[in-house]
């Protein structure tokens, strides 16, 4: 992200306020991704986990792997009805303002300073 300030308005001190988008848990299914409470249920073949671990064998050789569940794409929880905001993913974008004070004498040397 850029943000440019003018230079007199830099050693002034300027105080600047700039917007900018973050996700947030969504308001409108206050983050749980589904539109009613019974639309949200926990993965049956990960067991919520999201994670699905199996031994494979190779010979003589066994080893471990674990995967990202394919029913739940590694969520753990399977949400039927999804909300329209967040599209089921229970967080949204939403705007937040961010002020910034421009110190010239935090960011330049003083006299004092060598």
């Amino acid at each position: 992200m850029d943000h440019e300030v003018p230079f007199q308005a830099a050693m002034d001190g300027h105080e600047d306020e700039i917007e900018i988008d973050v996700l947030r848990a969504c308001e409108q299914c206050n983050g749980s991704g589904s539109e009613s409470s019974e639309g949200v249920r926990e993965c049956p073949a990960c067991d919520g986990r999201g994670r699905i671990q199996r031994i494979e064998k190779a010979g003589f050789f066994t080893k471990q792997v674990v995967t990202d569940c394919s029913s739940c794409r590694g969520e753990g929880r399977i949400v039927s009805d999804p909300c329209l905001s967040c599209d089921g993913q229970g967080r949204a974008k939403q705007s937040k303002q961010i002020k910034g004070l421009q110190s010239p004498q935090a960011s330049l040397p003083g006299p004092d300073s060598g």
